[in-house]
This record gives C-alpha cells, structure tokens and sequence, in this order.
C-alpha cells in the first residue's frame, strides 16, 4: 500500500501544524524566577498561622530536667554549663534544642473529662523543665494520633496540642541517655 504525494504532503501540513501550536504556546519562554516573585498566575500558599513550637522556653534559662515514664524519674541538672548523669554529655541541650524546632501541629478543644481519649490520664510521660528563677514548664506526654504521625501533649496543664511524632521519639532518647538505676 502506497501512502502517495497526497498522503505525505497532509502529513506534512500536521506536523508543520504542531510544531506551530507548540511554538505559540512557548513563545512566552520561561518565567524569570531569579527576582523571587512568582510567575503571573501561580498561586502562592501564605502561611496561615505562625509557628508555635513545643517549647517556649529558651533552652539556656532550663536549670533542672525531669522525666518521668513508667514509673521511673530520672534528673539531670545544668551545673558549671554541663548536665549530670547524662551520657552522652550533649543530650540534654540536643534534647532541648530540638523541642525548640518542632512544632504544634493543631490545638485541639478537649476538656479535662476527654484527657483519656489523648492519652493524658495519666499521660505516657511528663518533662518537667525547670529554670533558675524557680518557675517550670511541664510538657505532658500522651497517645499517638490514629496515623501516628503526631502525638498528643499538653503544656503547663493548657489545652490538647498534636505535636509532630519525633517528641515522641526524642522524650524516649533523653529517658535512655539519663542514668537512671544501675543495669541489672
């Protein structure tokens, strides 16, 4: 079967046809991003609300760190700029540096009677941290949330906050890093 002069020349005319609209669509070339504007007619996402983060303490004014889980309490306290009975020596101030980075991911309006659908009562664990001054902020620890992606806590007795699943990880880190009874 013989395509023809015919055929060819149509097929000829489409690609032309193509390369045309294409060429057209383009013709604008890529937006400049080097400015830091974005293109005319993307849209942006603003931040709808400012970073709260766990901790609202500097982590420098914390004198005294207390957990307690399971039943055990372990304390460290900062004397001549270093902790006690931590290993390894920079844990702590990992540990609060990081509470400092992570943030509350939703406020959630639960009364006293809901704090058991949380997991705060009792909570998991308890972080108390103390300052110098004498004035203290305890985090309770509660649940995961079903995706387990956070989990439930509450601050100086307040509200219900979803605090990202890492303080999770990191309140079990620093529990592990202070010396609690001797290993048997």
């Amino acid at each position: 079967m013989s395509v023809g002069w015919r055929g060819t020349l149509v097929l000829a005319v489409l690609v032309i046809a193509a390369g045309v609209y294409v060429w057209f669509e383009n013709a604008g070339g890529r937006p400049d991003l080097s400015a830091g504007a974005p293109p005319v007619g993307v849209p942006t996402r603003e931040p709808t609300h400012a970073f709260d983060p766990v901790l609202t303490v500097a982590p420098a004014d914390i004198s005294r760190v207390t957990l307690q889980r399971d039943g055990e309490q372990r304390v460290s306290q900062r004397q001549n700029a270093r902790w006690t009975g931590v290993s390894p020596a920079d844990a702590v101030d990992e540990f609060l540096a990081n509470l400092t980075q992570l943030g509350v991911l939703a406020t959630i309006p639960a009364g006293d009677t809901e704090l058991g659908d949380y997991g705060l009562a009792p909570p998991h664990a308890v972080v108390e941290l103390s300052r110098a001054d004498g004035r203290a902020t305890t985090l309770q620890i509660g649940d995961r949330n079903p995706a387990t992606t956070g989990v439930y806590v509450r601050r100086d007795g307040g509200k219900v906050m979803l605090a990202g699943a890492l303080l999770d990880w990191e309140v079990d880190k620093l529990f592990k890093a202070l010396s609690g009874p001797p290993p048997r």
